[in-house]
């Protein structure tokens, strides 16, 4: 776990716990759910750690940008590569000026495992910073324990 803010804060404001999607998703047509539609461990307990926190959660889409988990969301297959991260990073900057959100809990899986993620690292840091939010990084595992509230 890295509590080092990636961002400074410029501004105060609401604070989310967000992570990234997954590749698995719930096959159902139609617009569901963010968090039924991704099927992933990891973001079933970023969920559990947020409601523990009493914080929103957000997910970061390589498609759709930050969606709330309980925003409905179609089905897609994407997956962020490099040349997508300047559509994705204008989508979190606009999300968190538009919630007031000034901190943004960013639980991540590690890049030197997994290196697929660094394009979603990349968004959520030129965003926040783009939005004047603060970013903590939190890679994992293991999952950071977080205080409760703003």
């Amino acid at each position: 776990m890295c509590d080092n803010p990636s961002v400074p804060m410029k501004r105060r404001g609401k604070r989310i716990v967000c992570t990234i999607c997954c590749g698995k998703k719930a096959p159902s047509p139609g617009l569901i759910p963010a968090l039924r539609r991704y099927r992933s461990r990891r973001i079933a307990r970023a969920a559990a750690l947020a409601r523990r926190a009493g914080l929103p959660l957000a997910i970061l889409s390589g498609k759709l940008g930050p969606v709330w988990a309980d925003e409905p969301i179609p089905h897609y297959d994407l997956l962020l590569l490099p040349p997508g991260v300047p559509r994705v990073r204008r989508r979190v900057s606009a999300f968190l000026k538009k919630n007031g959100i000034g901190t943004v809990e960013y639980l991540l899986p590690d890049p030197g495992v997994d290196p697929k993620v660094v394009p979603y690292l990349r968004a959520m840091a030129e965003g926040a910073r783009d939005a004047g939010a603060e970013l903590r990084l939190h890679l994992l595992p293991p999952f950071p324990r977080l205080g409760r509230g703003r």
